[in-house]
C-alpha cells in the first residue's frame, strides 16, 4: 500500500504525493515516488467530490501580510495573492499595493491556503520553502480575528529561450519542453513547459534557481512509436543530459536541443502456431532504454509490422491460448536502418510454483505479498515496470504461470523489517542469475526471507 506523505497545492493543481515504503520492495530496487495530480484547488487530502468554483464567503475575519523581492528585500507591488478556500474551489484575489502589502478583508471563518504570484517571479504558497515541490501552510481564522504576518519573498524567476530542431537543423514545431529535475523526469510545476512554434523557438520563464534539465517530447505521426524523449543539447539518456544551473534572474538565450535521427527501421513479427484453434494472440514490442512500449497490431494471418523505429535493441512477445492452455512466444532483436522480419512460433508457457519461506523457521509474513517474475536479459530488465505476478497464499505458497525467457523472483509488499534472503532452484542460489524458463516446463522454487 502507498503512504501518503503531503498534499501539495499549486494554483488550479494539487499534487498528492505518496511514497512506497523501501521495505516493502525488493531489496535491489529504490523506493519509488508516485505522483497523482488531482483536479481540484488547494485541498489537504483527496475529496470524491469537487465542488463548483465560487466567491470566498463574506464574514467578519481578515488576512494580510506583504510580498517582497527575495534577493533585495524590496517590496513588490502588483503582485496577484490567492486566497483559495480548503475543500472547495473557491477563491478570491488581491494585488499588493506599490508596499507590498496585501489584504483580504471581510472573510469568513476557516482554512485556507495564500499564494503569490507575478510574471517576474516563482510562484510561491505560503509556508513554502520550494516552488516545485512545495509543502504549504494553512492559515486559519476564525470570527472576527484580524490573521497578519503572512508574509512572502519571492525569487526572481529566471528565463531560458532556444529552438527545438531536428537532425538536420531544421526547426520542430508544436515540440513539448519541460524543465525536469536532474534525477527525476517530471516536471512539477506546469507553468515550466512550453509548446515550440513554427520556427522551433520555446521561451520557459519564471523557473526557480536549482540544478535542472531540459526535456523535450517531440511530436510523430499518429501511426508511428513516439519519439523517447531527448534531453539538452540531444541525447536520449536523461544521466548523459547537460545540467542546467539556474540562478534567480538569470537570462539563458540561444538554447539549442537537436532531437535524435530517426531512422527507418522496421520490425515484423509473424506469429503461428503448430496447435489450432488459438485465441486471443496479442503481440508487443518492448525497448528497455529509452523506454518504449508498443502493441503489434496483427492481422488475419497473424503478421504485424511497426515501422519508424529509432536504432537500438527491442524485445517481441507474444501470447495467446488454446483451451485452458497458454501459449507463449519471444524474441530479440538488434536493428540499424534496416527492415526485420521474425517469425514467432507459440509454444506452451512455462510456470514457476514455489512457497516463501522464513530463514529460521515458522510462517513468513505473507500477508498481502505479492511474488513477480521479472523478465531479465542479460542481467537487464525487460519490463520492470508490469512483471508477471501472483498474490501469495496465506501459507507462503505460489503458482506464476504465462511464462517464458529468463526470470527472477522479486515480493512486493513485504513488511520493512523483512528481506529477500535467497531464491533456491534446489540447492542452488537462483537469487540474481534467474532461472531459464522452457516451454512447456514446471520450475519448483523456495523464497527465503529474513528479518534485516
Amino acid at each position: 500500500m502507498k503512504r501518503l506523505i503531503d498534499a501539495v497545492n499549486c494554483g488550479r493543481l494539487s499534487y498528492i504525493i505518496a511514497v512506497d515504503p523501501v521495505g516493502s520492495m525488493p531489496s535491489h530496487r529504490r523506493a519509488v515516488i508516485s505522483i497523482v495530480v488531482v483536479l481540484a484547488t488547494e485541498i489537504p487530502g483527496v475529496s470524491a467530490q469537487v465542488p463548483k468554483p465560487g466567491p470566498i464567503p463574506a464574514g467578519s475575519a481578515s488576512i494580510a501580510g506583504t510580498v517582497v523581492d527575495a534577493q533585495s528585500s524590496q517590496p513588490l507591488g502588483d503582485v496577484v495573492v490567492r486566497l483559495a478556500e480548503y475543500r472547495s474551489l473557491r477563491f478570491l484575489e488581491v494585488k499588493t499595493n506599490a508596499d507590498g502589502v496585501f489584504e483580504f478583508a471581510g472573510i469568513a471563518d476557516g482554512e485556507y491556503s495564500v499564494r503569490a504570484s507575478n510574471t517576474t517571479h516563482v510562484p510561491l504558497c505560503y509556508g513554502a520553502t520550494e516552488a516545485y515541490l512545495p509543502r504549504c501552510t494553512s492559515v486559519t481564522v476564525v470570527l472576527d480575528q484580524r490573521r497578519s504576518g503572512i508574509d512572502f519573498r519571492l525569487s526572481r524567476g529566471a528565463t531560458i529561450r532556444g529552438r527545438v530542431v531536428d537532425h538536420e537543423g531544421r526547426p520542430s514545431a508544436r515540440a513539448s519542453v519541460r524543465l525536469a529535475h536532474r534525477l527525476s523526469d517530471v516536471a512539477l510545476v506546469p507553468g515550466n513547459m512550453a509548446t515550440t512554434n513554427q520556427d522551433g523557438e520555446f521561451e520557459l520563464t519564471s523557473l526557480g534557481a536549482g540544478e535542472w534539465v531540459l526535456a523535450v517530447d517531440a511530436v510523430r505521426p499518429p501511426d508511428l512509436p513516439r519519439l523517447p524523449t531527448t534531453y539538452y543539447p540531444g541525447v536520449l539518456r536523461r544521466e548523459d543530459a547537460t545540467e542546467l544551473e539556474i540562478t534567480p534572474g538569470m537570462v539563458m538565450n540561444g538554447v539549442t536541443i537537436a532531437l535524435p535521427r530517426v531512422s527507418a527501421s522496421s520490425i515484423t513479427a509473424r506469429v503461428s502456431s503448430v496447435t489450432t484453434p488459438i485465441d486471443g494472440v496479442t503481440a508487443t514490442l518492448l525497448r528497455v532504454e529509452p523506454r518504449m512500449v508498443r502493441r503489434i497490431t496483427l492481422s488475419a494471418d497473424g503478421a504485424g509490422t511497426v515501422r519508424g523505429l529509432p536504432d537500438g535493441r527491442y524485445f517481441i512477445f507474444a501470447r495467446g491460448h488454446s483451451g485452458d492452455e497458454k501459449l507463449v512466444a519471444f524474441d530479440r532483436v538488434d536493428v540499424v536502418d534496416e527492415e526485420r522480419e521474425l517469425s514467432m512460433s507459440l509454444q506452451p508457457a512455462a510456470r514457476i510454483t514455489g512457497r516463501i519461506v522464513a530463514q529460521r523457521g515458522g510462517l513468513a509474513p505473507v500477508d498481502g505479498v505479492r511474488v513477480a517474475a521479472a523478465w531479465i536479459d542479460h542481467g537487464v530488465h525487460v519490463d520492470p515496470l508490469v512483471p508477471d505476478q501472483v498474490e501469495a497464499g496465506p501459507d507462503g505458497y505460489f503458482s506464476v504461470d504465462g511464462l517464458f525467457g529468463t526470470r527472477t523472483i522479486q515480493l512486493i509488499g513485504l513488511a520493512p523489517e523483512w528481506q529477500v534472503q535467497s531464491v533456491l532452484q534446489g540447492r542452488a542460489d537462483i537469487t540474481s542469475t534467474g532461472v531459464d524458463m522452457l516451454a512447456g516446463t514446471t520450475v519448483q522454487l523456495t523464497v527465503v526471507v529474513a528479518r534485516r
